[in-house]
């Protein structure tokens, strides 16, 4: 894995724990580092044998489940939300984060993530060598 995915906490940073696994979620995460100009982001691949999601403060079995943000105040936020943190931190995407704050639209962009979060695990290049990311778990 890459080490740059796994780097340490600083205060102010918006921590992303992300799928590396997933190409689909790795794509877009290439796109937000890209984005991220001013490294107001830390990325941190969840995928990584490395990783240590108790050490983090996070379920680590609910992290591979759902997609998770953590603010730089240390709210969690997990699947829509956490992407329209990400949006609102890089100040992007006002009509993606205008349609996630419908309340009709808000519905079904849950059901949508929520259906896409039950098939990434078998979206993955490589198997996963954590205890908590296996297919059979819904990770």
């Amino acid at each position: 894995m890459n080490d740059k995915l796994l780097t340490q906490h600083s205060n102010g940073q918006l921590s992303v724990y992300f799928d590396g696994l997933c190409p689909l979620c790795s794509h877009e995460i290439e796109i937000y580092r890209r984005k991220d100009i001013d490294g107001q982001i830390r990325f941190v691949d969840i995928a990584d044998p490395r990783f240590d999601a108790k050490s983090e403060g996070l379920d680590p079995e609910h992290v591979h489940k759902k997609f998770h943000v953590k603010t730089p105040d240390g709210q969690l936020v997990e699947g829509v939300s956490a992407f329209v943190e990400i949006w609102k931190h890089l100040d992007i995407w006002y009509p993606l984060q205008a349609l996630a704050g419908s309340r009709l639209s808000r519905p079904l962009l849950d059901i949508g993530y929520n259906v896409f979060a039950k098939v990434r695990p078998f979206l993955r290049r490589n198997p996963c060598e954590t205890d908590y990311c296996t297919t059979k778990e819904g990770a």
